[in-house]
């Protein structure tokens, strides 16, 4: 993720008041537990994360990365921020 991505999405939220009905990030999850918040307060309406597999074993012969348990605490962090 983008170091900048916050600053990107308030500008680009700027649009909402244009008609931009959705703004939208696709991501891995990899870095939400630590910025979901703070996407949320930039503008960010909603996260798409790309999830290879439930299997460790499987995610990790995947990506390469042993990094699953870190992904789902991104999801978990991003429903947490929805209030879901």
């Amino acid at each position: 993720m983008r170091r900048d991505i916050e600053t990107i999405i308030s500008k680009l939220a700027v649009l909402k008041a244009k008609g931009l009905l959705d703004l939208a990030l696709t991501t891995n999850g990899y870095f939400l537990p630590d910025r979901a918040q703070s996407l949320k307060e930039a503008g960010l309406d909603r996260i798409t994360i790309s999830l290879d597999s439930l299997k460790r074993d499987v995610f990790k012969q995947m990506t390469g990365v042993d990094v699953l348990d870190r992904v789902l605490s991104g999801i978990e962090s991003g429903a947490a921020t929805n209030g879901s």
